[in-house]
């Protein structure tokens, strides 16, 4: 520890999202990412905005987004209860807006802390405190394979409860996720250690970019970002709604070289596409006696040696579809929540409405795939049993 202690700020407790969002000027914990050019949700433009107190437009609500988030935060209580219990530490929360002691600029609100019992340097008894971030996730998520399960922090995530033990002055701290309910399978804590040399580089890094663009109000370098695509999602949000009276903006010259560039960029993917469009004719002629010999059979074996062969697939592609016209005029009442939903979901509810009202589509169209694969004991019988069959 520095013995440079956190200044408390503000209070979260009963906040509404409003207030919460005006106690974020400033930069905080899950901005570390975007500072260091690895976040694939924010840019620099985006977080400069933020923090110079400029109004973000929403265009359209992203209900996903807010569904996912409150799930993050109603399964929060499960994460840290399933920590205490591996742990045996002494868990609790928290919900004070902590500020740097010498740049108050530097904002941090905490999942959990939590307390364990230890030895000083002398040998006594003693209690340390550290930080408890909190992580939900699903099952298919690459960083689950990748990283959690091999007992790896993902970087952005590390990064964050590094800046929280530098805010709070603690040195230690722990990151704990899930990704089911299995607690033995489906959750990892992992221990994050403070290290000073990086902690100065974290902390020039906020600094510079308060002191260089935020105070000065000088916009970032745009390109700075992970995702082009966000840069520009965020440029537009804090720019507003497009304006047809607004006049005709007039760009300079030293924009040519990258309209050059452009048209240049765009040449090339048509001619891609043409590359590919001619491709995708040669395939489907090289399908047609496939196509023939199959009839109206689905699949077909190709044996090609040394244990493997190709299995040959031509399946229809038919879904099942609910007209709302149907369901409106049967079943009014499942009208606003399953014309929303995946027609899965009326078929899992009410599977005897879902056989009244939907109907299949498509069933004239086959999709056609050639895939390796390895005999095993059943494929290898099925294959010898057919060739009984057709000799």
């Amino acid at each position: 520890m520095t013995g440079k202690k956190p200044m408390i700020v503000g209070d979260t407790k009963g906040m509404t999202q409003e207030e919460f969002a005006r106690s974020r000027i400033g930069i905080g914990g899950s901005d570390q990412a975007t500072l260091a050019g690895l976040s694939p949700w924010n840019s620099l433009y985006g977080l400069w905005s933020r923090c110079r107190g400029k109004k973000r437009t929403v265009f359209k609500p992203d209900e996903e987004e807010d569904y996912r988030m409150e799930k993050g935060h109603l399964l929060e209580p499960l994460v840290a209860e399933v920590f205490r219990r591996k742990t045996g530490f002494r868990v609790f929360d928290d919900t004070s807006i902590f500020a740097h002691a010498d740049y108050p600029f530097l904002r941090a609100n905490i999942d959990r802390f939590y307390e364990r019992e230890s030895l000083d340097a002398s040998g006594k008894k003693c209690t340390v405190r550290g930080i408890l971030e909190l992580k939900t996730t699903f099952p298919e998520s690459q960083d689950v394979w990748n990283l959690w399960k091999k007992g790896v922090c993902p970087e952005h995530y590390r990064l964050q409860v590094l800046f929280y033990m530098m805010v709070l002055d603690l040195d230690e701290a722990y990151v704990a996720c899930m990704w089911g309910f299995d607690e033995k399978k489906d959750y990892v804590h992992i221990r994050i250690e403070r290290d000073m040399e990086e902690e100065a580089e974290l902390l020039k890094r906020n600094v510079d970019f308060w002191d260089q663009y935020v105070i000065p109000g000088k916009k970032p370098p745009l390109t700075f970002s992970r995702k082009p695509e966000v840069v520009i999602r965020d440029i537009r949000a804090y720019t507003g709604f497009a304006d047809p009276e607004a006049p005709c903006v007039i760009f300079q010259s030293d924009y040519l070289d990258d309209v050059h560039e452009i048209e240049a960029i765009d040449r090339e993917i048509q001619s891609l596409k043409n590359k590919m469009d001619g491709l995708a004719e040669m395939k489907k002629k090289l399908q047609i006696p496939f196509v023939e010999a199959m009839g109206n059979s689905v699949t077909g074996i190709l044996a090609c040696g040394d244990g493997d062969y190709y299995e040959v697939a031509y399946k229809p592609r038919a879904k099942s579809v609910v007209p709302v016209a149907k369901l409106l005029y049967g079943y009014p009442d499942l009208v606003e929540k399953y014309t929303k939903v995946l027609v899965t979901d009326l078929r899992a509810d009410y599977p005897a409405v879902f056989e009244k009202v939907s109907e299949k589509v498509g069933e004239d169209s086959r999709q056609f795939t050639i895939r390796k694969k390895k005999f095993n004991e059943k494929s290898r019988s099925a294959y010898e049993r057919r060739l009984k069959e057709i000799s």
